[in-house]
């Protein structure tokens, strides 16, 4: 059952572009998706083309909710080799029902007979989640690439958690990739009690097929509200006001490109028209201060934001150091978090996690919360911060949690985690590596000076009885 019957979009199918925006077109998506389920039949959904496949969702008929056992059909997406430009084959036509299911990854959803809604279901968002391990399992595949498009979901869950969007609130990331900060924000709403289409989403995207991607994935997470531009941030910002103003949104949520080389500087010193970097321009082989000032300027008067970057903006000097300073004088940074290496997919360098404010609350105005996360296990609490995979690490449930209440608390604790007022980090000349101001040095062992000395006493009895047999080997030498 092919998922493209409007021809007005064969042009964009063509170049693995047809994803339904609308929230006509989603609902449309939504109905055939579960008229499927209820007939047995399969659902085709071409993928982009960046991913080089196309996927089938291949459904059977349940019986009713009370008959689900673990022998029960399932719904599970699985690769389609012959499916190309809008053809309607099925998993059973192209490789079998069961053919190169993803890892043997099964989601269930039970659906019963006759008229349902998502909501009758166990888990609504089953499409949804499926999708978004999909997308994990692209970038497993990738190796770097998939770096480009997917963050790990426990560091966008860390940082989402740290600046708490609420209900009401426009959430905005400016290189989306995927769409998972934005989703994640949605839901991180909805688990505090909210509704999801309490939140504004806005997202803004270069590469094209990573466009199509998070438009996929915002579609199939019943986001109704999110809007996901095409176009470079830097050079062709989409979000503007009627009246050609730069929107402001209330939370900032991104993981730009780290150390970017060719970003446009020259365009942005003879064409720049919102007054974004009024702090001053990075160098032309590094990006990472042009997208912060980016984000900054697109937050509210109250607004907050979470950025991924590479650790080198904390200490890097010269031309960035002559950006960081006054923004550091300004007040704006709240925390610095230093991440273990080996979490993302493009590369094996430690990470950090920025925490900006314009609105910080009293208790931490002129002050900045740095908090140490590199080693496996904390020192004080005992809390494993990662645990070890195949290819990379992870950063654990427990950790992201013990994180986020961290930086909400302000809690200080030995090796980990410091409150540093501003005038401490001028004298560090401006230097925010979190090392300054945590103590990560090992611990020496204790030495029991007593115990050493009757050491030592042992070895000089030793020595004595070792030349006493000396002397008498030697008077027995010279007798001879």
């Amino acid at each position: 059952m092919a998922l493209d019957p409007s021809e007005r979009k064969r042009a964009a199918r063509k170049r693995g572009l047809d994803w339904p925006t609308t929230t006509e077109a989603r609902d449309r998506l939504r109905d055939r998706i579960f008229q499927a389920m209820r007939h047995g039949e399969d659902v085709v959904i071409d993928a982009p083309t960046a991913l080089g496949k196309t996927y089938t969702v291949a459904t059977e008929p349940w019986l009713n909710h009370s008959d689900v056992t673990d022998d029960s059909p399932v719904v599970h997406f699985s690769e389609t080799r012959e499916a190309r430009d809008g053809a309607a084959a099925s998993s059973r036509d192209a490789t079998g029902v069961t053919a190169a299911t993803l890892k043997g990854r099964k989601e269930r959803c039970p659906v019963a007979r006759g008229d349902h809604d998502p909501a009758d279901l166990e888990d609504p968002d089953i499409f949804g989640r499926a999708y978004e391990y999909l997308i994990r399992q692209f970038a497993d595949d990738a190796g770097k690439k998939g770096g480009e498009f997917y963050t790990p979901r426990e560091v966008v869950q860390l940082l989402v958690e740290c600046v708490d969007p609420e209900p009401g609130h426009r959430v905005y990331d400016p290189c989306c990739g995927s769409g998972g900060m934005l989703i994640y924000s949605a839901q991180h709403i909805r688990d505090e009690g909210g509704d999801t289409d309490d939140v504004s989403l806005y997202g803004q995207e270069k590469n094209l097929n990573t466009w199509a991607i998070g438009q996929m994935n915002v579609l199939l997470h019943e986001m109704q509200d999110a809007k996901i531009e095409k176009g470079d941030t830097i050079t062709e910002p989409k979000l503007v006001t009627e009246h050609g103003e730069l929107e402001v949104f209330d939370r900032v949520v991104a993981n730009p490109p780290w150390n970017q080389k060719k970003w446009s500087k020259e365009w942005v010193q003879e064409n720049e028209p919102y007054n974004r970097f009024p702090y001053g321009l990075s160098p032309s082989n590094r990006g990472d201060w042009t997208w912060i000032q980016l984000m900054l300027a697109s937050l509210s008067e109250t607004g907050k934001a979470g950025i991924v970057m590479d650790n080198g903006i904390l200490f890097r000097s010269r031309s960035e150091k002559k950006i960081r300073k006054p923004i550091l004088e300004a007040d704006l940074i709240e925390a610095v978090i230093a991440l273990p290496g080996n979490l993302f997919y493009n590369t094996s360098s430690p990470g950090c996690i920025l925490i900006m404010n314009k609105d910080k609350p009293e208790e931490r105005e002129r002050k900045i919360q740095f908090i140490y996360a590199e080693e496996q296990t904390l020192r004080e609490s005992g809390v494993q911060v990662y645990e070890e995979l195949s290819n990379q690490n992870q950063l654990t449930q427990e950790c992201v949690e013990y994180l986020a209440e961290t930086h909400f608390t302000g809690r200080e604790e030995a090796h980990h985690s410091r409150l540093v007022d501003i005038e401490e980090i001028k004298e560090n000349d401006w230097n925010l590596n979190v090392p300054r101001y945590v103590d990560t040095t090992e611990p020496e062992e204790p030495i029991d000076v007593r115990e050493k000395l009757r050491e030592l006493d042992k070895l000089a009895e030793e020595r004595r009885k070792t030349d006493e047999e000396l002397q008498q080997y030697m008077k027995g030498l010279e007798y001879q």
